[in-house]
């Protein structure tokens, strides 16, 4: 009796899908994974920012790298003044455990953004565009009030896990990690309408408080109507 071997039947090591299925399928769960995390580091972070102190703030930015030491600041006449504004505003209006500081950054661009440890910094480009003192103490205010709901916190927080995990993940010398980090951050500076809003309510209630009245306030977002039509 001759012997016949028996064929197997290989299909079943053939992948029932699609490559290109499975790895739309990974990427998903992926990024449903990714998203979940994020949602639950931006709800620890509120919960946390709102218990931090002034003074934990300080110690910060001693371990963040003293970052405002690194902002390229200006040495300008009109730093005095915008000082002077600050220090002429109710010390009950102000967000309470800080002792604040403004510096002017060279930037042809017009911005002007809070910092870890009480720090207010207003570009070049934004002084030339203002022309009023109601104006001045209204970005003054403005940024107060990101101080004052712990925005910058909230911001730095979100960017900080978010680089750390990925450099667990992919080594801290990656490109992706480089690439990650400063996508992230650069998004995470960005405040909420929500935040910037409430920014601008305490920008009038400044200008309320060390004017009677809130006359000036509307240089400032006109300059921004201006700039949005421009873009």
């Amino acid at each position: 009796m001759a012997y016949k071997p028996t064929k197997f039947d290989d299909s079943v090591n053939a992948p029932s899908d699609h490559p290109l299925k499975e790895f739309a399928s990974l990427l998903f769960y992926l990024s449903l994974i990714i998203a979940v995390f994020y949602i639950i580091i931006g709800f620890t972070i509120d919960l946390t920012v709102s218990h931090i102190t002034p003074e934990q703030e300080r110690k910060l930015l001693g371990l963040s790298g003293n970052k405002p030491n690194i902002i390229k600041k200006l040495s300008d006449p009109r730093t005095e003044k915008l000082q002077a504004l600050l220090d002429s505003i109710p010390k009950e209006s102000l967000p309470k455990g800080y002792g604040f500081s403004i510096h002017i950054m060279n930037e042809k661009e017009p911005n002007a953004f809070a910092v870890l440890g009480g720090k207010i910094f207003i570009t070049t480009g934004l002084l030339d565009e203002i022309k009023t003192e109601n104006g001045l103490v209204f970005i003054i205010g403005h940024e107060l009030g990101h101080f004052a709901n712990r925005d910058h916190l909230r911001s730095l927080g979100r960017g900080l896990v978010i680089a750390f995990t990925t450099m667990l993940l992919f080594g801290d010398e990656s490109s992706i990690t480089g690439f990650v980090s400063g996508l992230t951050f650069g998004i995470e500076s960005q405040y909420s309408k929500t935040q910037e809003q409430m920014a601008d309510y305490w920008g009038i209630k400044i200008l309320e408080a060390k004017y009677g009245h809130v006359g000036g306030a509307n240089e400032f977002f006109e300059l921004n109507h201006k700039r949005t039509k421009s873009k």
